[in-house]
């Protein structure tokens, strides 16, 4: 279940030595968070996050003002019940000449139980997002969409240039071969003529996938005993595995170019679509000649 990050965006100029947190006092370039602890105890957030419903740290701004660029920008997102209005409103914010920060390294297995490292994407545009495989309500929607950006991308001669990563929030719950069968469900398919896949749904260690996505992506997870339910036939992998617990996360989706700087990142429901998906990457491609 992902939760909807609030479009309320604070920023401030300061040096580049200097890391801006909404939620408190931080580290440079890192929240200071109250847990290390990415799962929540069984119906609960993480301890000490009861008082705040989510603080979701995203670097999504460069700001260029007087002379001075560099700089930190945070969201903060809220679960259901305390939105302010217009939280469930979609939100695409459009790359920048300095980007939103650079796309971590790290080292996991993908759906075909091969070893991944982030080397494997240099020199291609990603297309990253966060998901459960279990899920049943928001999840399946952005697979579709990303499903039909593959169709798109092959039509336009373009698969070999953009890869498609998702990261498993639920590495305690699902392994290689449930991802897999996720991606065939919603028609991920190979490069007909390479047969390798270009949308790799990466899974590691719990304490590899908190690293890699809620360290340094930004994007909250936490386990819960059950959640928001929607139709199982969305997904036919939940029906077959009928799990009693659900995995909420913050939604975002980041367009990272071929260097690894995020230049675009979209926040929301219906936000990342086929066609803004399409729309950003094609952006990246003109301006780096691609």
């Amino acid at each position: 279940m992902a939760i909807r990050v609030n479009q309320q965006i604070v920023s401030e100029i300061h040096p580049i030595s200097t890391a801006l947190a909404l939620a408190g006092p931080a580290e440079t370039g890192h929240v200071r968070e109250p847990s290390n602890e990415h799962y929540a105890p069984e119906g609960g957030m993480p301890a000490g996050w009861q008082r705040r419903a989510l603080a979701v740290p995203v670097i999504v701004a460069t700001v260029v003002a007087a002379g001075v660029t560099g700089g930190l920008l945070w969201a903060s997102g809220q679960r259901s019940g305390d939105q302010p209005d217009g939280y469930r409103t979609a939100q695409a914010w459009p790359g920048n000449a300095a980007g939103y920060g650079h796309a971590p390294s790290f080292t996991l297995t993908d759906q075909t139980g091969h070893t991944i490292a982030s080397a494997h994407f240099r020199g291609k545009v990603q297309v990253v997002s966060f998901l459960f495989p279990y899920c049943t309500t928001d999840c399946p929607l952005l697979a579709r969409e990303l499903a039909l950006l593959q169709q798109a991308l092959a039509a336009e001669g373009l698969g070999g240039k953009v890869e498609i990563v998702t990261f498993n929030v639920d590495p305690g719950g699902a392994g290689p071969r449930q991802l897999a069968a996720f991606l065939e469900q919603y028609g991920a398919a190979p490069d007909p003529a390479t047969a390798k896949p270009h949308w790799h749904f990466l899974t590691g260690s719990p304490q590899q996938i908190k690293r890699v996505v809620r360290d340094q992506y930004h994007v909250a997870y936490w386990k819960v005993a059950s959640g928001e339910q929607g139709a199982e036939g969305s997904n036919a992998l939940a029906k077959r595995a009928h799990v009693s617990y659900d995995i909420k996360h913050s939604d975002v989706t980041y367009v990272v170019d071929q260097n690894g700087t995020i230049r675009h990142l979209f926040t929301g429901k219906n936000a990342a679509t086929e066609t803004t998906l399409l729309n950003a990457i094609l952006t990246i491609l003109r301006a780096q000649g691609g």
